[in-house]
């Protein structure tokens, strides 16, 4: 019976409770970093992003040496249901892919975001009400259960 005793392999308590604890961890940090809301909704959030982006790019490529005056810009409905890219003439134009120059959010699947008009110098520094951003400019997006936002940088223009 002794040499029994001597020869079992197994796992002590302590090495157990060490096991447990890092794999709660690791699934607190996973389940931290998860997105409840849909893809869908995500998606068109990345979407609208690149449309802003892509009115800051146009801005940086106008070389009007206007570096106080805006050149592009994009501009919701007061409803936030629609928004449109406008040059410095405040012309719509057509956005990459879009078949109309006026996106409405319901045809994305969504139903409104932040009302919001943003327009961009050939420095691609950000202007509200023809100024300078001053602070930093979050947007939400709503597809009517949840909510992606995104935050247009005061002074830089930079979206995270």
């Amino acid at each position: 019976m002794g040499s029994f005793l001597k020869n079992q392999n197994g796992f002590t308590i302590v090495e157990i409770v060490a096991v447990l604890i890092i794999l709660g961890i690791i699934t607190a940090v996973a389940v931290s970093r998860v997105s409840f809301n849909s893809p869908d909704l995500a998606a068109q959030a990345e979407a609208i992003k690149a449309h802003v982006r892509y009115a800051q790019t146009r801005a940086m490529a106008t070389d009007l040496d206007t570096a106080n005056t805006p050149t592009w810009g994009i501009q919701t409905n007061a409803a936030g249901t629609a928004y449109w890219l406008y040059d410095r003439n405040n012309n719509r134009v057509l956005l990459p892919g879009a078949e109309a120059t006026t996106i409405t959010l319901a045809s994305l699947g969504l139903t409104s975001m932040t009302p919001f008009n943003i327009s961009f110098n050939d420095w691609g520094e950000p202007f509200r009400n023809n100024a300078i951003l001053a602070a930093d400019l979050p947007i939400s997006i709503n597809d009517g259960s949840d909510s992606e936002q995104f935050t247009i940088t005061a002074r830089t223009g930079f979206i995270p």
